[in-house]
């Protein structure tokens, strides 16, 4: 929620002032999204590693 509501504050400021800071306000939106991006690729590696760590049912009914 903070975010968003940053976000918008950000947007809004952006609108109102010099295209100096209209930039700088553009990288940082650039920024937090990239950033939110690499936490979500971090996660959603984290998931794939947990499962790939699991053996499958496949391998431990070949053990028998």
């Amino acid at each position: 929620m903070a975010v968003g509501l940053g976000t918008l504050w950000l947007t809004g400021a952006a609108f109102a002032g010099s295209p100096d800071s209209r930039d700088r306000i553009q990288r940082d939106l650039d920024a937090m999204t990239r950033h939110d991006l690499c936490a979500r690729d971090d996660a959603e590696l984290k998931r794939l590693h947990r499962d790939l760590s699991k053996p499958s049912a496949a391998r431990v009914g070949a053990k028998r």
